[in-house]
């Protein structure tokens, strides 16, 4: 804590208007299943602000696996989508909480491959769950690869 106050500044300076003009924004608060969740298991609730795409390429598909979430999880997780005001500009918004079987996010891992044909994403090996943090860090990788491939197409 002492060194997230003492980097304050630099913050304020440098990172903070960087804001206006990002397409994705990462809000970072205590998991609503209990604080001690973020220092034993890095569990938080993660809000990832996303500006709409403005290029888009054809048919890629994002879904999670219902059946996996309902019958493999065994813990907390929790997704809510709300659009917000974000310095002047609306953004989307998923917030996401609690931990997911690594299962349900192997196949959207799977997915996105399939789809982008960039191979292998397989960010999370050898892990039975993964964070909300995790989650949205896939979001992120998907949205720099999806920009890739628009940019590539254009040439």
């Amino acid at each position: 804590m002492r060194e997230i106050a003492d980097r304050e500044p630099e913050y304020e300076r440098y990172i903070a208007p960087q804001k206006e003009f990002a397409d994705a924004v990462i809000g970072i608060d205590y998991s609503e299943y209990g604080r001690h969740l973020g220092e034993e298991r890095n569990v938080y609730r993660i809000t990832l602000s996303q500006s709409r795409m403005k290029h888009t390429i054809e048919n890629i598909d994002l879904s999670l696996d219902l059946y996996s979430i309902l019958s493999l999880s065994e813990r907390n997780f929790s997704l809510k989508f709300l659009t917000n005001e974000h310095n002047g500009h609306r953004m989307g918004e998923l917030v996401a909480d609690g931990e997911l079987s690594a299962h349900v996010v192997k196949k959207l891992e799977l997915s996105i491959e399939h789809q982008t044909q960039v191979h292998p994403i397989s960010l999370f090996r050898k892990r039975s769950y993964i964070t909300a943090g995790d989650l949205a860090q896939l979001i992120l990788c998907w949205r720099i690869i999806h920009r890739r491939i628009y940019i590539e197409k254009e040439r």
